[in-house]
């Protein structure tokens, strides 16, 4: 499914991981029904080469458990006014999978990103990104927010086979 070869002062330098998540096409042009058509669950096998040559193998358990998107219930998306501090963001717990089966969450993420983007590098826009427990549905916010500034808000439910599903919305502060 994906080569990734190092060379150069890469190769000589190694990796030490790597992460990547595809684009979410609208259900219009391919649904969840086409992706676990696509990718079955089961026991995928995982291969590579060490720096020094030997051989690496392990394997990744892919389950079609995907957890039902949060439900945001504060600040609700295009709010305007949201507090500077002590803002306490909100969501219902999530307690089943996209097929209404029970599901097994071990956390949420909660991302608030500014949206504009003032560094043409990108290196220091504000982000807040935590991992609360499970057990969790609310996370309070100081000292982060800019007085009248448009921000991005991600949560994702976070499921036991590593599969997970965001919920987005907007929100301006006041000021």
């Amino acid at each position: 499914m994906l080569v990734v070869n190092p060379k150069n002062e890469l190769k000589r330098l190694t990796m030490a991981g790597i992460f990547f998540e595809s684009r979410e096409p609208p259900n219009s042009e391919f649904s969840i029904a086409d992706l676990m058509e696509e990718f079955p669950e089961g026991k995928y096998k995982v291969r590579g080469i060490n720096f020094d040559g030997t051989g690496l193998q392990g394997s990744a358990t892919f389950t079609h458990d995907i957890p039902e998107a949060p439900t945001i219930l504060f600040p609700a998306d295009g709010a305007a006014g949201v507090p500077l501090t002590n803002l306490v963001i909100s969501w219902q717990d999530v307690v089943r999978t996209l097929n209404g089966d029970p599901v097994e969450i071990t956390g949420y993420q909660v991302i608030i990103t500014r949206e504009k983007d003032d560094d043409p590098n990108g290196f220091s826009r504000p982000v807040f990104d935590v991992h609360v427990p499970p057990d969790r549905n609310r996370l309070t916010v100081s000292e982060f927010l800019e007085p009248g500034t448009a921000y991005e808000l991600e949560i994702l439910a976070l499921e036991v086979s590593g599969n997970q599903t965001i919920s987005v919305s907007f929100f301006e502060t006041e000021g």
